[in-house]
């Protein structure tokens, strides 16, 4: 370090001074002396990159640690913040010269004439005179000689000599008990004595004076008077200077690790070893073309594995070296690693322990060693830094060879041949393939990347964690366990608490460099813009993904159903074009850092269109030979068919059928051959193979069809001979079925199939024979009939068929009635009876009345029919007395009637049954059950009228509607639904209350006729009050008509305050019923009523008071005056009422002015803002009438000055 230049003098390198050393040195450099060439010179200035980390920098840590100063504790509160302010060094202000420190006494310093021309002026201001002790030495001796009495004084020294203020004479007037034994003054009128010590030294007064006028003229001189300032402050800077300089010595003796040789040798030999480690990457970019990213995966993989045992060697060389150099200065202090090393080799020999000084020693060194190892640290986490910054340049320097290469997305959208090769040839020197080569992956609907951007990323992303991964797994060696000796140093055979941390991590440097993360973002972003261009080439291979979707799509099925020629020649087409823009893709395609390999596409797409063609091809004629041999089949059997004669009806009805419908089956014939020749047509125009066979039977084709088209004429013409044949065999049949159904009639009429005495089960058996034999018989029936409706000939009746069928259905409804009511009648009797549905028992029944009418008109007399009738009528007869007891509205209360009317105590675990009931002869009171069922039902009738009542009560709400978009002021919307409902309840309740069967609900009847009829008094109320208040409302919101009518407004504000709480209260809560039944709120709305006509007497009053003073307002209605009355200074408010006051005047004409009026007083101003009205012309009107207007519009002026006051 420089000490600082001493005061007043020159600095020693001026300009000139640096310039000869400059030009010395380069004299130097140029010498051929070979001693100078071998000299070894520090570098003059050192270029290192802003990413790099210097070996030379401590961590911030360690220099945390350095400057840490522990802070002392407070003996005191607020003492420490005092402790610090005494030693503050304060701000000392630089005298520039003695006439500045003269100005503040406002004396300059005289001039050496003026010391000895003006002896008597007042003397310079001394140093000591700044401290209030000390006394004037001019005063003091004038004193002294005054006295004769032969006292003295005692004086001391008011400052030390230490003092910036000390002077010879800076002395003050001491008592003998504070007396400084050691050097004290005594005066006296005579003289002053000085004891120092033992000795004595005597001066006279005279004498004294004149030293000190001495002193004091010396002191004038500035060389003099800062003579002491100034050497004390040239004392202390050299001290200081000489301080800093030792200090910087010893901390670089102590601290720099290049001046211990132990160290400095392990340091540069892990910087070597570091230096060549700069070389190394992770990346293996020896091969950069045509490259399948796995394969260049597991190269890399290789190369990191390689570059790991190098780094993992590296540090096991670089812990030795340093382990060996921190051992060697450590035993170069003279202190030893383990002291119990020594005790275990010689236990008998007490080994003397080190002092408290070589232990705190031995710490501090240690301390020092590890900085040392931490520097070593701080080697090899730049060495990995570079390392890993290093491969992403190495990576991104290798991708960017190929990027400048590729093509823009504009050339690729730009091509539309498939064909084109995109990228132009690359220069001699250049890479000529691209870096990887990928495939497009073609599947249904979709066709992607492969390898893809997200694989593409992930393997580079995982490539980069692993390279994280092995560099932060080296761990540093102020870590290791093998430097505790270092770290946790032993001594006295104690192992101490460790004195540093563990040491810098890689993580937190990758974490914050700026430039890798920029490098590894621009990787990402050159791959990620070759997939894009990638990604963009693809999508021109959409159509052909959209032609193999409906290609894997088309199922052979479809083409094998198809019989649409025109279909088929589209297949064709389609087909032979796809495979043709397959096969001429070219195979590869290179874009810049990605090369397409198309092959695989194309051997993917092709199988498609080609299979699919294949079957196109052996699909048409295998349809032409199918079509062929089909219409070859039918002409043969329509010739064989044509060619039979028919024998039975059935046969004359097919025969007659096929001749009818054989010329358009020959039609269909033809068409199905013109289809045949376009399908041959097709075949030859495609060059389509077809076998020879085939081809001789779609010709042959055509002259059968001609034989097959004469044959049908022929019979076309014999018809009618054949129509003749078929009448004859069908009378035939006719007959035989007529003769079958006499037979059956004969069966139907025997007596025993309606006697009672007969078994059921026979003759239901027996009917249910004849009723399958006509079955059969009413179908033969009805295929003559359609036969001769087919050939229009005479259609025969079966009126013996119909007959004898009625027959049959009689008897057997007869058995079917019978069995079903007698299994019927027991269900219900035995059923129970809550059971049993009425309605379903009266349609039973009526269905049984109306069989029984049936088979008495039908049936010959038989002792059945009449039975079943009797059943029917009796049970139909009980019917009303079932339909009583089964009435749902009965209540308890009414089985208890039924229970005394039949004498009979129902117990709880009687099962009732219409049995039960029977036998109690319960049928023999039917006018009493009657009476009971009719209560029962017309009290179920009031109750459900109650209810309904009560149900419209529960939701009706009041509509409550904000009053003039007022906050929290509400009046009533419309009431015409409260008003229906009232109504409405009120007839219903006057009906429940009329009726005879009240009595069960008479108490809630009253109870709602009561709340019905205070609710309409409320209701009333209400509306009245809302009426009169919503009109006095507007009225006493005017501040004129408060001042005019002060009792009429004190009294609408209690009312206006109830009635807005009363609205307030309904708005919460609008249901009609709760708001109604309120408490005591019929008594407040009286109240509120009885007020409000109270204040509208006083209003008439009031408006005929002001109708007496003016007559004129007679023609204005009550509105129309208060109107007036409301704007009383407001002139114009007259206006719209003047033509009903005077006929002949229609409005008045008021003067006008400027809108910025200047008011001269506050009156005017108050009735400015509320008189005087703007005019859209932007003048305001004034008080002045100018003229009064006719309606005719005559005008008449009026004399000026005239003013309007409507009071």
């Amino acid at each position: 370090m420089e000490a600082d230049p001493p005061a007043g003098g020159d600095m020693p390198k001026t300009k000139k001074s640096r310039e000869s050393i400059k030009s010395k040195k380069k004299v130097m450099q140029k010498s051929p002396d070979v001693g100078g060439r071998l000299v070894c010179r520090p570098p003059v200035e050192l270029k290192r990159p802003t990413n790099s980390i210097p070996f030379h920098i401590p961590h911030r840590k360690l220099l945390e640690k350095i400057e840490f100063k522990k802070k002392l504790a407070e003996p005191l509160t607020g003492f420490a913040a005092q402790r610090v302010a005494l030693v503050r060094p304060t701000h000392v202000e630089r005298m520039q010269s003695v006439e500045t420190l003269a100005d503040k006494d406002k004396q300059l310093a005289p001039s050496y004439h003026e010391m000895y021309e003006e002896p008597k002026r007042q003397h310079f201001p001394l140093p000591h005179h700044k401290v209030p002790s000390v006394v004037d030495q001019k005063i003091l001796i004038e004193k002294m000689r005054q006295t004769t009495d032969g006292s003295f004084i005692y004086l001391t020294y008011a400052v030390p000599k230490s003092s910036e203020l000390y002077t010879p004479y800076a002395l003050k007037i001491v008592m003998f008990p504070e007396v400084d034994k050691t050097n004290f003054f005594t005066m006296s009128s005579k003289g002053v004595m000085q004891q120092i010590g033992n000795d004595a030294i005597y001066t006279s007064l005279e004498k004294w004076e004149a030293e000190y006028d001495m002193y004091c003229r010396l002191m004038r001189i500035k060389s003099f008077y800062y003579f002491r300032m100034w050497k004390g402050f040239n004392v202390w800077r050299k001290l200081i200077i000489f301080r800093k300089f030792t200090q910087a010595r010893n901390f670089i003796d102590a601290n720099l690790f290049i001046l211990n040789p132990t160290l400095r040798d392990g340091l540069l030999d892990l910087q070597q070893m570091c230096v060549n480690m700069y070389d190394t990457t992770f990346v293996d970019t020896v091969d950069t073309e045509n490259r399948w990213i796995f394969y260049f995966l597991e190269d890399q993989m290789y190369k990191m594995e390689t570059v790991v045992k190098k780094i993992r060697h590296f540090r096991y060389l670089g812990k030795d070296i340093i382990y060996n150099a921190c051992q060697g200065a450590l035993l170069g202090k003279g202190f030893v690693i383990d002291e119990t090393i020594f005790e275990g080799k010689d236990k008998k020999k007490k080994v003397q322990k080190s002092s408290y000084i070589e232990q705190a020693n031995k710490k501090k060194f240690c301390e020092r060693l590890s900085c040392f190892i931490i520097l070593a640290d701080y080697l090899m986490i730049n060495m990995l830094h570079l390392l890993m910054t290093k491969s992403m340049e190495q990576i991104n320097a290798a991708l960017e060879l190929h990027m400048q290469f590729m093509p823009s997305e504009q050339d690729i959208a730009d091509m539309a041949d498939l064909t084109v090769t995109l990228e132009k040839p690359r220069p001699s020197g250049a890479p000529q393939q691209p870096f990887f080569f990928i495939y497009f992956f073609l599947k249904p609907n979709s066709l992607k990347v492969d390898p893809s951007l997200e694989i593409a990323t992930n393997i580079a992303n995982q490539m980069m964690a692993l390279w994280t991964e092995h560099t932060t797994s080296i761990k540093c060696f102020v870590g290791d366990q093998s430097f505790n000796p270092f770290t946790c140093p032993i001594i006295n055979g104690k192992a101490e608490d460790r004195i540093c941390g563990y040491g810098p991590t890689l993580h937190f440097y990758l974490g914050c460099d700026e430039e890798l993360a920029e490098s590894i973002q621009h990787f990402h972003n050159l791959v990620n813009k070759s997939y894009e261009i990638a990604q963009a080439y693809c999508d021109r291979f959409l159509d052909l993904m959209k032609f193999f979707s409906e290609d894997e799509a088309t199922e052979d099925k479809t083409i094998l159903d198809e019989r649409s020629l025109e279909t088929f020649r589209v297949l064709l087409d389609r087909y032979h074009y796809e495979i043709k823009t397959v096969e001429n893709i070219v195979d590869f395609q290179n874009l810049g850092i990605l090369k397409i390999d198309l092959t695989y596409l194309k051997k993917v797409a092709l199988p498609a269109p080609t299979k699919l063609l294949e079957l196109v091809e052996n699909t048409i004629p295998w349809i032409g030979k199918t079509k062929v041999d089909d219409l070859s089949v039918e002409v043969e059997d329509a010739m064989t068919f044509l060619e039979k004669d028919p024998v039975q009806t059935l046969d004359y009805v097919e025969y007659l059928e096929y001749v009818e419908k054989a010329t358009e089956k020959v039609d269909d014939m033809e068409i199905v051959l013109d289809y045949c020749k376009e399908l041959y047509d097709m075949l030859e125009e495609y060059q389509i193979a077809v076998a020879v066979e085939e081809l001789n039977a779609y010709l042959g084709l055509s002259v059968q069809l001609g034989v097959l088209r004469n044959l049908v004429d022929k019979k076309i013409e014999d018809t009618t001979m054949l129509i003749r044949k078929f009448t004859v065999t069908m009378n035939k049949d006719i007959s035989v079925l007529i003769g079958e159904v006499g037979v059956i009639k004969d069966e139907c009429m025997e007596p025993w199939l309606y006697d009672i005495e007969s078994n059921m089960a026979v003759v239901t058996e027996a009917l249910n024979d004849l009723n399958e034999r006509l079955n059969k018989c009413q179908s033969k029936a009805a295929e003559y009939k359609s036969y001769q409706k087919q050939f229009r000939m005479e259609v025969t009746r079966f009126d013996m068929l119909d007959e004898v069928q009625n027959d049959v259905k009689l008897r057997m409804l007869l058995w079917e009635s019978v069995d079903s009511w007698a299994k019927t009648i027991d269900e219900w009797y035995h059923d129970e009876f809550n059971n049993l549905s009425v309605d379903d028992m009266n349609a039973f029944i009526a269905k049984n009345v109306k069989n029984v009418n049936q088979l008495e008109k039908g049936l010959p007399k038989n002792l059945i029919v009449p039975k079943l009738k009797d059943d029917v009528e009796l049970m139909k007869d009980k019917m009303p007395v079932i339909t009583y007891l089964r009435n749902p509205a009965l209540r308890p209360r009414h089985w208890l009637k039924i229970e005394t009317t039949l004498g009979y105590k129902f117990k709880p675990d009687d099962v009732i049954t219409l049995e039960l009931l029977e036998n109690l002869k319960c049928f023999n009171y039917p006018n009493e059950l009657q009476e009971i069922a009719g209560q029962a039902s017309s009290e179920a009738g009031l109750e459900s009228l109650l209810k309904k009542v009560e149900e419209a009560w529960k939701t009706l709400e009041f509509i409550v509607v904000p009053h003039k978009d007022a906050k929290d002021v509400y009046i009533l919307g419309s009431t015409e639904d409260v008003q229906a409902t009232l109504d409405e309840s009120n007839i219903n309740i006057n009906t429940i209350s009329a009726s005879r069967h009240v009595g069960p609900i008479k108490s809630r009847v009253d109870e709602w006729a009561k709340f019905l009829d205070r609710f309409s008094k409320t209701l009333d109320e209400w509306l009245t009050c809302q009426q009169n208040w919503v009109y006095l409302e507007v009225i006493f919101s005017a501040p004129d008509i408060q001042r005019q009518l002060p009792a009429e407004s004190k009294l609408f504000l209690i009312v206006d305050k109830a009635w807005k709480e009363l609205m307030r209260r309904t708005a919460k809560v609008p249901l009609a019923l709760e708001a109604a039944n309120y408490p005591n709120i019929l008594e407040v709305l009286e109240k509120n009523n009885v007020l409000l006509e109270q204040i509208m007497k006083c209003l008439e009053s009031y408006l005929e008071t002001k109708r007496v003073a003016f007559p004129r307002f007679y023609f204005l209605s009550n509105d129309e005056l208060l109107d007036i009355l409301a704007q009383t200074r407001n002139p114009h408010a007259v206006q719209p009422h003047l033509r009903k006051c005077f006929d002949a005047i229609a409005k008045l004409e008021f003067g006008v002015k400027e809108e910025d009026i200047p008011f001269t007083s506050k009156s005017k101003m108050k009735m400015s803002q509320s008189a005087i009205k703007k005019s859209k012309s932007g003048l305001v009107l004034t008080t002045d009438i100018m003229a009064m207007l006719s309606p005719e519009g005559e005008r008449v002026p009026l004399t000026k000055g005239e003013k309007f006051d409507v009071e």
